[in-house]
């Protein structure tokens, strides 16, 4: 197996965070007994990530996956492609709540697939039904400033033991 990954990030100013990736692996299963389960196949997937606030109180995410399989089994050499988005308010004035909207799957493509080779069987090809496009909304309340102890300050007594 070989594979090889490049990622990119950029941050501006806290407002606008921007990703971008790509990985590539290349599987080559070679068997000296049963020369017929050996199989090469390749994976590459494709990611971008992009975050924005507006106001230090509202922000949009997007993030879009694609995956891309060649080498499989018949019906199994497909490309995947994954889109989320998500929007979230800050609430009060420590900005300590979070209300969040989200979308996974906006294209409505999920797919899972896998790939095994193995000593004792044949190559195997999976495929399972998974989680295709929906919504949901989170409320999120940190807690890290409750009772007004600020960052660096203990949660609990500390005791010294001399």
């Amino acid at each position: 197996m070989a594979s090889q990954r490049v990622n990119f990030n950029l941050n501006i100013q806290d407002k606008l965070d921007l990703g971008a990736d790509a990985n590539f692996t290349w599987n080559n299963a070679r068997y000296s007994v049963r020369k017929e389960q050996n199989n090469q196949y390749f994976l590459h997937s494709y990611a971008i990530d992009l975050s924005y606030t507006v106001f230090k109180r509202l922000s949009f995410s997007t993030d879009f996956n694609y995956a891309i399989n060649s080498g499989l089994a018949g019906g199994f050499n497909q490309s995947i492609p994954l889109w989320n988005a998500s929007t979230a308010l800050l609430l009060f004035n420590k900005k300590n709540g979070e209300i969040r909207l989200s979308v996974y799957d906006i294209l409505n493509q999920n797919k899972s697939i896998n790939h095994v080779t193995g000593d004792g069987y044949f190559v195997q090809d999976t495929y399972t039904q998974v989680l295709q496009r929906f919504f949901m909304v989170s409320f999120m309340y940190n807690l890290n400033h409750f009772g007004g102890r600020g960052p660096g300050v203990p949660s609990a007594p500390v005791f010294n033991t001399e």
